[in-house]
């Protein structure tokens, strides 16, 4: 009987042990439940924060980077004023030099600001600098740097066409208004075959065949500046004419000539 009643007892808190028990649970439920969130909280916290650093330290970074770039810039600017000051000192040393050798000043217009220099730059429209170089090159010759090709040029060490200053060359070298730098042949006769070979490799030469031959100019060489009024690199090839000098003529042709003429004038006396 006892056996019975306790059996009956249990069966009858039963449901209120489960209760308990479920509440239990629940509540350890919770409580992991709750520590799960405040780790999360505690980590994005964290990863704000590193964040943050990371912010700053890049900002940081940039600022420098700036301050970098700055400084270079200034560097760079410093440079380029020595450079120009140098480069126009050695201008005037190789211009001066160039000038002792002259005896006729400028007579035709310059180009603004440079009138104090040496060897000043050319105030003239093309057809205007071709004019005067036909009727009277000698005027063109305070303008003008004498320069040859460039011995890297010569010896196929680079493939553009380089000119640079030399004495006594045979292409004259002319800073102009509007056209920048123009080659033109040295104002002669053109003689011996090297020459043309040379002139060759910076004009377009129509004839030629035999010389001497005279040189007319037709369209100037295009050149841009590498080292100011030193150095060249060619842009655009020049036109030129190449037309046998009548006064050179051998004197076995000029014979031929006045035979036939002695010809002609004897068959028409006979007539």
């Amino acid at each position: 009987m006892a056996t019975s009643i306790d059996r009956s007892a249990s069966i009858k808190h039963a449901p209120v042990t489960f209760v308990a028990n479920l509440s239990l649970l629940v509540g350890v439920g919770n409580c992991h439940v709750m520590d799960d969130i405040d780790r999360l909280i505690e980590t994005v916290r964290f990863l704000t924060a590193s964040a943050r650093k990371l912010s700053d330290s890049f900002q940081d970074s940039e600022a420098r980077v700036r301050r970098g770039f700055s400084d270079v810039g200034g560097d760079v600017e410093e440079l380029e004023v020595r450079l120009a000051a140098i480069e126009a000192q050695l201008l005037g040393i190789s211009d001066l030099s160039l000038s002792l050798q002259r005896e006729r000043a400028p007579e035709l217009p310059v180009v603004d600001g440079t009138a104090d220099r040496v060897i000043p730059a050319l105030n003239l429209p093309l057809e205007t600098i071709l004019d005067v170089y036909v009727s009277a090159p000698v005027l063109l010759e305070p303008f003008s740097r004498p320069c040859a090709l460039s011995a890297r040029t010569l010896n196929d060490q680079t493939d553009l066409v380089e000119l640079e200053v030399t004495a006594h060359a045979m292409t004259w070298v002319i800073e102009t208004a509007d056209l920048g730098w123009l080659l033109i042949p040295r104002p002669g006769m053109l003689e011996r075959t090297h020459q043309l070979q040379s002139l060759r490799r910076l004009f377009v030469i129509n004839g030629g065949e035999s010389l001497p031959a005279i040189l007319q100019l037709l369209r100037p060489a295009v050149l841009e500046s590498v080292v100011l009024g030193q150095k060249w690199q060619l842009v655009e090839p020049g036109i030129l004419d190449a037309r046998p000098d009548p006064t050179q003529v051998s004197f076995g042709e000029r014979l031929i000539k006045i035979e036939d003429r002695l010809a002609a004038l004897e068959q028409s006396a006979d007539s």
